[in-house]
């Protein structure tokens, strides 16, 4: 759901992330008349007739998993779509509405809020599961009165509370609904902005209000009717997790940091003595050079013998991983920004019409536009052994680093 010839386009990622060849089913139009219509659709695999329902005045959705009433969509009528507006014609809307501070940040809302949510009532379950990453039960508690919303926000946070909605390192907007009947649905909310999630009961009923900072209303039901069902419609939406490699499944030793060749020797070594059955070691931002966080670089003091460190850890089935994040340190006599920026790879500040740089580890950053396909091909392209990370026979794991949010959202 979208608004109607808005001078401004609203983000809509479904081209983007979903499945390029979804198996699209058949709809069949039941029932029709001047304020409701019936759309009934075939689920073959469990000989069911799904159905869904949706009323104009007021707005409703019910989805109907064969003769089980399972979702209501704006029971509550919390739908909401903040439309388009320029900032001389809404004097009526503070300051705000156009701008947020933070610290010494500013956030900049050039056509003003442009906020979508809409609330889901599960029918008759009594469990609800999903949306990661929180530091909290796998359960999903009731917010609603007693704290605040799930948060869905990728943020570094290195001493989070526990037992806490706060966001953490990732984010998937996916809600499982189960049942002891036993019964199962899926509700995924394709939206990547900001968003938050409050949840409450009513009797058995699970009540679920969705709200993001921008982008469109982009639902998918998954209908199961069981658990692993719910998880096969959700990777035919977005695909599978490739098969890791066996090693990946092994005791791994990672933290931040070893800062030189003999630490990482030290620990293979003590591997070794203690009987430790060891299949990796990771290497966090410090081993690039001068420990200045500029990836496809060594460190050649501290790392100087990184080349036979490669090899005497494969030489015992072990691996090094080294890690890779997406921000690209600004410094001109640094060859991977000095590619990204000359080439005009690097996403654009569109206020000021020039490269956004944001703050990261390394100091001011700029970010690559991996979705653009001429950039992914070259970023792809840095990872070859010829490249990175240092010699050619050498066998380097990639610690693909997470894609963290800058202070300053970029229009």
């Amino acid at each position: 759901m979208d608004e109607i010839k808005a001078p401004k386009k609203r983000l809509n990622v479904g081209p983007i992330v979903l499945m390029p060849n979804l198996k699209k089913s058949k709809l069949t139009i039941r029932e029709k008349s001047n304020s409701a219509f019936t759309i009934e659709v075939n689920d073959d695999l469990n000989g069911l007739k799904n159905k869904l329902v949706i009323t104009a005045d007021p707005f409703r959705i019910d989805i109907f998993s064969g003769n089980d009433w399972v979702i209501e969509g704006n029971q509550r009528e919390m739908f909401n779509i903040e439309v388009y507006r320029t900032r001389k014609k809404n004097k009526d809307c503070i300051d705000s509405c156009w701008e947020e501070r933070f610290k010494e940040y500013t956030d900049t809302k050039p056509h003003g809020p442009m906020s979508v949510g809409m609330d889901f009532s599960f029918i008759d379950f009594e469990h609800l599961f999903g949306i990661p990453s929180h530091a909290d039960s796998f359960s999903l508690k009731n917010t609603k009165g007693g704290s605040d919303p799930y948060r869905l926000y990728n943020v570094d946070v290195f001493e989070y509370e526990l037992y806490n909605p706060m966001s953490l390192y990732g984010a998937y907007p996916l809600m499982v609904a189960h049942s002891t009947a036993p019964k199962t649905v899926g509700l995924f909310w394709n939206n990547p902005s900001e968003t938050w999630i409050d949840i409450e009961s009513s009797k058995k009923n699970r009540l679920t209000h969705w709200f993001s900072e921008t982008g469109v209303i982009d639902v998918f039901f998954l209908l199961g009717p069981s658990a692993s069902q719910v998880m096969a419609q959700n990777a035919q939406l977005l695909g599978t997790t490739p098969l890791p490699p066996i090693y990946s499944i092994g005791y791994h030793q990672c933290r931040w940091n070893y800062f030189t060749t003999e630490e990482v020797m030290d620990v293979d070594a003590k591997a070794d003595i203690y009987d430790i059955p060891l299949d990796s070691i990771w290497l966090d931002l410090e081993y690039t050079q001068k420990r200045s966080k500029k990836y496809f670089t060594w460190d050649l003091i501290n790392f100087r013998n990184h080349v036979s460190m490669i090899k005497n850890l494969t030489a015992k089935g072990r691996r090094l991983i080294a890690i890779i994040d997406p921000h690209l340190k600004v410094d001109s006599h640094y060859s991977v920004y000095q590619e990204v920026t000359s080439r005009g790879y690097a996403i654009q500040d569109t206020r000021y019409n020039k490269d956004y740089e944001g703050h990261c580890w390394p100091g001011n950053s700029v970010w690559p536009d991996y979705l653009n396909p001429e950039v992914s091909k070259w970023w792809a392209d840095k990872f070859d052994p010829k490249n990175f990370p240092g010699c050619e026979d050498c066998l380097v794991d990639i610690w693909n680093g997470r894609f963290l949010n800058s202070t300053d959202n970029v229009d």
